[in-house]
């Protein structure tokens, strides 16, 4: 049976809402209650920009998950709704990592049925941004088993179009990154086995 590992950065919050066909959309919050599990106590404090790294075992080697919505590669994430008043949403850090995650990775493919299940914040950028590692549910892993790099609107309601891909460490350090001075730090946490360092694949 595949593993596969998560790890949540911060991002923008947006929200979405549940259709009668079992789709997210973008008219309604976001239903934390359904998509969202946590394993640990997560304070109220902890609140912030998140999004998530998604990690996975293949035959040859490991693949991070990258999202790609025309700033360069990353890790999926955006910004915290905590004060958002007109919404009526108070969100802590690991809930704004979970609907990013659905946002960018799912987009308007989401079903009631995928879920995140979010751990321990494991990191925390210079900039505020925080990743926590966390599991997908069955249903959500196999909207991403898809060859190459494919493309979908985000499910946030902004119109904006988003890549997807899977990628080892040689090719996640070819890449743009939206932030460059992040990507060695992502990679040493999604491969903490390889020695994927820029100055050994140039």
């Amino acid at each position: 049976m595949q593993t596969v590992k998560i790890i949540l950065v911060f991002s923008s919050l947006c929200g979405l809402s549940l259709l009668t066909s079992g789709c997210l959309s973008s008219s309604t919050a976001f239903d934390f209650t359904r998509h969202c599990q946590t394993t640990v106590a997560q304070t109220a404090e902890n609140i912030g920009n998140a999004g998530c790294l998604i990690t996975k075992p293949t035959k040859t080697n490991a693949q991070i998950l990258l999202i790609d919505d025309g700033q360069g590669f990353g890790p999926p994430g955006g910004t915290s709704d905590w004060l958002n008043k007109a919404k009526g949403i108070k969100e802590m850090a690991w809930q704004t990592a979970c609907r990013e995650t659905f946002e960018e990775v799912l987009g308007d493919a989401a079903q009631k049925s995928d879920q995140l299940m979010l751990g321990k914040e494991i990191k925390r950028f210079e900039n505020g941004f925080r990743l926590f590692s966390c599991t997908p549910s069955p249903d959500f892993l196999q909207k991403t088993q898809k060859d190459g790099i494919w493309e979908h609107q985000d499910g946030s309601g902004v119109p904006v179009t988003v890549k997807v891909g899977w990628f080892d460490s040689a090719s996640a350090l070819k890449i743009d990154w939206r932030f460059p001075e992040q990507k060695q730090l992502v990679l040493d946490l999604a491969f903490p086995k390889n020695n994927n360092k820029s100055d050994k694949h140039e």
